[in-house]
């Protein structure tokens, strides 16, 4: 058999050489295999490498693919193609029992899957389905009012207080979803949730686990539960139980090494009562699917996360899929909840998915007051409204928030802004690492692409070499030198050191002539390694949007190129812009900007179906 258009496909370059392979694959074990079996092949490869887990034959059939180019394929009509699938040997149809393992997975309603992703799909469903259909014993409502009204004060008579009701949601689930964008407080509420389960089952013990998807979000999540833990309206005892420790999802799991089997499964499960789970828009499908195959169903289990956010590198969008099924309350829940919290929910539409019970998005941001830039910024950008956006940017009135000039050197820009890092280590400042890595994290510029003149490599180098006429690093160009920071781009379980872990480069106490590399661990402790030890890493002055999440910075520069690309969406700028607390600015193009904030990407995906059909 000849694929003509895979042929074309390939040779144009519009696929990838693992999709043609893959293709390839899957129609040499049919020996009726025809185009449109290579084609549905190479295409669910390839939108896997977009984040996809599955295709839908509907939208792709009788289109032409790669869209708006010369060098396309036309693929088959949709209901021709359905069918040419369901006849092929390498295709299984999810609704066959038993279901015969197949490489593809074809659903009723045309969604075409690796059969892998369909497997995790389908396993995360019914995990989640299956805690939440066996509810833990209700808490006494009089306890419960009087717990809440001690740790959030009085109900507020004129609005809700989201907080307080995720709080007591949480408590009447074994799975509860908190989702909010920056400042609206999930990590504060979470911290009262784990003080009422602790309260709640004493005297008995409460084993609980905290873990974030990379070291940088455990340790932000960490360090924020050791600062609020002290004014929580506890007792001493109590205080004392409640955890601190953030460890990794791998580490949780006990992945030892890259695509190696967890320690933790259905055999041998996690040994907790409770976990929280923080940053979960960062969570591809198969790692929350292997999270939760690991879990008793027992186990109580709190996501949280901002759902506007960028979701993962990997494929799937957990977060976003969950959240769009909270539309509201059952009346039962409304009921309870209007009791137990003293909140005045009539207002809150009633809906008849129960799961929506268990998903609550908080509200109120309280890192940005109403009349801050950024989080104005943030509202329009996540609405689309691009006209908004430039409008904020230009106003006179939001001095934090602005576009650099179209003549201002953002390199130079980013420089400038380096200052206060480095002209300490240059002076041979006797302060401790700890105080480097603090400085660290006081400024970032963050990118949108890896290569290319305005990507991360590109703008690194610009950086340096501006570095170097200011006299704040080594006028020769070296590999090494104090000030350098570094990002890990892969995990390395050893030396515990993650994807995403960033770090600084200073001169040994021991010999001002030998450079260490510190890091701070998730638990607070500093890490320091030769440069010769470290797992595959780049310069840091320039990071990308995505491994910047989990972060926050004092002052952000978010630098744009001057041409289009895909990937420039209103959720990476969305995701870009807050990771600032403070101030930031933008270079872009402003006609490509408006374009991409009214760009919006969604992935496909058939969880929230699944859920739905339970």
């Amino acid at each position: 058999m000849t694929n003509l258009a895979l042929t074309h496909l390939r040779h144009s370059g519009a696929i990838r050489p693992l999709d043609d392979h893959f293709a390839r694959l899957i129609t040499a074990s049919d020996p009726q295999a025809d185009e449109s079996l290579a084609l549905a092949a190479a295409l669910v490869s390839y939108r896997a490498g977009e984040g996809h887990t599955c295709i839908q034959l509907h939208q792709e059939g009788g289109r032409r693919f790669p869209a708006g180019t010369s060098e396309s394929a036309l693929l088959p009509d949709p209901i021709k193609w359905q069918q040419h699938l369901r006849n092929s040997s390498a295709v299984a149809c999810s609704e066959e029992r038993p279901l015969p393992y197949r490489p593809l997975i074809l659903d009723p309603s045309g969604r075409l899957y690796l059969q892998r992703y369909w497997v995790y799909e389908q396993r995360l469903a019914s995990a989640i389905l299956r805690r939440h259909q066996q509810p833990p014993p209700a808490p006494d409502p009089g306890w419960l009012q009087a717990a809440l009204t001690r740790l959030f004060g009085p109900p507020p008579s004129d609005t809700i207080d989201w907080q307080r009701i995720a709080a007591a949601s949480a408590l009447l689930h074994r799975f509860t979803l908190i989702t909010g964008g920056p400042g609206t407080g999930k990590t504060t509420t979470v911290i009262k949730i784990l003080a009422l389960l602790l309260e709640q089952a004493d005297p008995q013990p409460l084993r609980i686990a905290m873990a974030a998807p990379t070291g940088k979000a455990a340790v932000r999540l960490q360090e924020s539960i050791r600062q609020q833990k002290a004014a929580l309206a506890v007792t001493p005892a109590l205080r004392e139980r409640l955890p601190e420790q953030v460890v990794t999802l791998h580490r949780l799991l006990g992945i030892q090494r890259e695509g190696g089997p967890p320690r933790y499964h259905p055999n041998h499960p996690l040994p907790f009562d409770a976990i929280v789970i923080d940053e979960a828009s960062m969570i591809d499908l198969a790692l929350i699917s292997t999270l939760f195959a690991a879990l008793p169903d027992a186990t109580r289990v709190i996501l949280l996360g901002d759902r506007d956010q960028l979701a993962s590198v990997e494929a799937g969008a957990v977060l976003a899929e969950l959240s769009s099924l909270d539309g509201g309350l059952s009346p039962e829940q409304r009921s309870v909840l209007s009791e137990v919290s003293g909140c005045d929910l009539a207002a809150v539409p009633l809906h008849a998915d129960s799961l929506g019970d268990a998903i609550i998005t908080l509200q109120q941001s309280h890192r940005f007051a109403a009349e801050q830039g950024i989080g104005q910024l943030a509202s329009a950008v996540n609405r689309g409204d691009s006209r908004a956006a430039l409008a904020l940017l230009h106003a006179a009135d939001h001095p934090e928030i602005a576009l650099l000039e179209p003549a201002t050197s953002a390199a130079r820009y980013a420089a400038a802004c380096y200052r206060p890092l480095l002209e300490p280590i240059r002076q041979q400042a006797d302060l401790p690492p700890s105080a480097h890595l603090a400085q660290l994290e006081r400024f970032r510029c963050l990118c949108a692409l890896r290569d290319g003149p305005s990507g991360v490599s590109g703008i690194n180098q610009a950086i340096e070499q501006h570095l170097r006429h200011s006299g704040l690093i080594p006028p020769h160009p070296t590999p090494w030198y104090p000030g350098r920071p570094v990002i890990i781009l892969r995990n390395h379980y050893p030396l515990g050191l993650f994807n995403g872990d960033t770090g600084i480069t200073l001169p040994s106490a021991e010999n001002p002539n030998q450079l260490k590399v510190w890091f701070q661990r998730p638990n607070g402790d500093l890490l320091a390694l030769s440069p010769t030890r470290l797992p595959a890493h780049q310069t840091a002055f320039a990071i990308s949007v995505h491994k910047s999440q989990g972060s926050e910075f004092y002052q952000t520069l978010l630098l744009l190129p001057h041409h289009d690309n895909p990937i420039l969406t209103r959720e990476l700028i969305y995701t870009a812009l807050t990771r600032s607390i403070a101030q930031l600015r933008i270079s872009a193009p402003e006609n490509l900007l408006k374009q991409w904030i009214k760009r919006h990407i969604q992935r496909n995906s058939g969880l929230r179906e699944a859920i739905q059909r339970g």
